[in-house]
């Protein structure tokens, strides 16, 4: 640039000379000082343009993308992710394949705090410092149900509802391969002649429970005996054993029993058959309109900061939508899990409280 600068200068002074017939030496020096002058201001200003196109690149690629970058400082400390479950259960194993892929710049632990159908872990995730370093995985029992029965520390409008972590569950009736039961047709006509059958929900007033209740009440059976165990895995057991007739249990324990044939599934209580079970048929084609799901979702508290909170969204979301974590959701769920906006898992949570309190006060419900 000073290079071209100087000739175009350099023939002005030429052209100049010629029409006027010579410049004194005094007016030689001025342009030439001027041209130099004119030449270092253009290149002292090269290296502004610089770095202002390299900033307008950095933020058109941060644009482009869509991603934020990691909030300065965190995390502060050891990020734990507490599941409110044996290790092992239903919401247990699906967070331990997340905690491996989500990048949220440390080691993140997995702390299991069983108890209470989730209020044990709800509460410890609600006392945290709301730094973001702890994570709450949670399920129906502790933030949906629970509050319904009794009076607790914390409610759902004390956490933010970030992430569906696995794909809604739809409860099933099921049975032993060998039970006399063979179609949902034939156990709901036991049911309503008075046979004297029994069934567990598994876990007191957990998702599977509550099911059972709202689907018993549709259909009109009453006084039917439930017979209470800690969890889905005992209630398999039982059934197995012959100590219950059937089951009211999540999509997602049943699948291996059904695969290694001990285990029959009647109905869904979802609104569409799943891909892998296609020839299981739902409660509504059935006749009975009546659904019901398991859910589990990451929450973490209110009021950890909003860059905090969002980073852990989108970091989760990145590891959800991986090859890696949809393939295990459709090997162990029987589908995908869908992406859901904060929004939309808030919903949910408030539309199933609100589903739960009429079940809470139609059937006189406690905690015992």
């Amino acid at each position: 640039m000073k290079k071209i600068l100087a000739l175009l200068l350099t023939a002005t002074m030429v052209l100049g000379l010629a029409a006027c017939g010579g410049n004194s030496q005094e007016e030689e020096v001025s342009q030439e000082t001027n041209a130099e002058t004119e030449a270092e201001a253009e290149t002292a200003s090269e290296p502004e343009e610089s770095a202002e196109s390299t900033e307008e690149a950095n933020e058109g690629a941060q644009a482009e993308t869509g991603l934020l970058e990691r909030p300065e400082g965190y995390p502060s400390k050891a990020i734990e992710w507490i599941v409110p479950t044996a290790a092992g259960a239903a919401m247990d194993l699906p967070t331990r394949v997340l905690a491996e892929l989500v990048d949220l710049g440390d080691a993140i632990a997995v702390v299991n705090q069983a108890g209470g159908t989730g209020t044990i872990g709800a509460q410890a995730g609600f006392e945290a410092e709301p730094d973001g370093t702890t994570l709450l995985t949670m399920g129906n029992g502790g933030v949906m149900i629970m509050p319904t029965l009794q009076e607790l520390p914390y409610s759902a409008d004390d956490f933010r509802h970030l992430s569906m972590i696995a794909p809604a569950d739809p409860m099933t009736i099921a049975v032993k391969a060998d039970s006399p039961y063979q179609t949902y047709e034939e156990l709901e006509e036991a049911l309503k002649a008075g046979e004297a059958l029994t069934y567990s929900g598994g876990n007191p007033n957990g998702a599977s429970d509550m099911a059972g209740n709202l689907w018993l009440q549709t259909i009109g059976v009453e006084g039917l005996t439930n017979v209470p165990y800690t969890g889905s895995a005992e209630a398999i057991a039982a059934l197995l054993g012959g100590h219950v007739d059937f089951l009211v249990v999540d999509n997602s324990v049943v699948t291996a029993r059904v695969e290694d044939g001990t285990m029959r599934v009647l109905a869904l209580m979802g609104s569409e058959r799943l891909p892998s079970m296609q020839d299981v048929p739902t409660l509504k084609e059935l006749g009975v309109d009546t659904e019901y799901y398991g859910w589990k979702w990451l929450m973490v508290r209110k009021d950890v900061p909003e860059d905090i909170a969002e980073y852990i969204k989108q970091q989760v979301d990145l590891a959800i939508a991986s090859d890696e974590y949809q393939e295990y959701m459709m090997q162990n769920f029987g589908a995908p899990v869908e992406l859901v906006t904060e929004e939309e898992m808030t919903e949910i949570v408030h539309d199933n409280i609100e589903t739960n309190k009429m079940l809470v006060e139609t059937l006189g419900l406690t905690a015992g």
